[in-house]
């Protein structure tokens, strides 16, 4: 009896062993499946990211083709806007029939130029324009060639004294834009330079809007001096102060030059820390130290001083240079 009932408490003990057993193999196998859900859960999650991030890959890469494609049509329009006022431009050869020597240096500070230069020629006599647009880039390259179409439109109606077209230029920018002088009206225009010169006199006209013209003259010993004939202080734009502008008669003789420039190479930045501007004196000593050298040479020395300058540093305006010899 005592032998049977040991043998009984023994398989109880081993089925309450067995049961435990169970019981942890059954929660060790739930925690098994919990963790392969959360398992199978995250795989899923992070596909669902991957796939988003290849959504969004892609997305980025067509945006980036689109990009591609507008910033390729811009600047295409750009070069083409360039090559149009190329176009526009007088060719050198115009000027060589009226002046014993000549240079142009024309530097626009981005592909298209706020500056321009312009020439009507009539018989023996020639009508010149350097005009500094407002702005430089797209905007800049706009006015000019506004201003140009526009000057070629007066030649057209005989307004040929340099006065009367500053004022009727100044009267077509101001219609064309619709200027009215408003408070916080974009003040679009120019500063403009305009000479009239007849082969073989001996004066040429002169009139400027906020631009001057500078005559190199020689003494007996060769020695040059320069003189400045300043322009009327008003824009060819809407100006709270707009009068009639006014018309210089200025004695020239053979052997004299004159310079029409915009303000872009005084008002560049540059020297030691970029913080200087070149200035008008320095302008000056360069014209007067080179002004009997041929003109061509006039130029190189005057692109190379520009460049010393600058080193390197960005270029802050369009720059333009004008030598012609009577």
């Amino acid at each position: 009896m005592l032998f049977l009932t040991i043998i009984m408490y023994l398989l109880f003990r081993q089925y309450r062993l067995n049961r435990k057993s169970n019981s942890q193999l059954r929660q060790h196998n739930t925690e098994i499946l919990q963790k392969n859900e959360e398992i199978t859960a995250q795989k899923e999650e992070i596909e669902t990211q991957r796939n988003e991030v290849e959504r969004q890959r892609e997305i980025l890469r067509e945006k980036s083709e689109q990009l591609e494609r507008f910033n390729w049509l811009i600047t295409d329009s750009i070069d083409y806007a360039s090559s149009i006022q190329q176009a526009l431009l007088p060719a050198k050869e115009i000027f060589e029939h009226y002046f014993s020597d000549q240079f142009i240096m024309y530097f626009p500070k981005d592909v298209v130029s706020g500056d321009f230069y312009w020439a009507y020629p009539k018989n023996n006599t020639i009508t010149i324009a350097l005009g500094d647009c407002t702005g430089h880039g797209v905007p800049g390259g706009f006015m000019s060639m506004l201003g140009i179409s526009a000057l070629t439109e007066l030649m057209g109606r005989q307004v040929e004294h340099p006065s009367d077209i500053l004022d009727n230029l100044r009267l077509f920018i101001i219609e064309s834009l619709k200027q009215e002088g408003t408070i916080g009206e974009h003040q679009e225009g120019m500063d403009i330079s305009l000479i009239r010169y007849t082969k073989g006199e001996n004066y040429v006209d002169f009139a400027g809007a906020n631009q001057p013209l500078w005559i190199a003259k020689f003494d007996g010993s060769g020695t040059c001096s320069l003189t400045e004939q300043k322009g009327d202080r008003m824009p060819i734009s809407y100006h709270q102060r707009m009068k009639p502008f006014s018309s210089f008669r200025i004695s020239v003789e053979r052997g004299d030059i004159l310079y029409l420039f915009t303000d872009g190479y005084r008002h560049q930045l540059g020297g030691e820390n970029f913080n200087q501007k070149f200035g008008k004196s320095r302008f000056i000593d360069i014209l007067t130290q080179n002004a009997q050298k041929p003109l061509d040479d006039q130029q190189s020395i005057i692109e190379d001083a520009f460049f010393r300058w600058v080193d390197g540093n960005d270029q802050l305006d369009d720059i333009t240079v004008i030598g012609l010899k009577i």
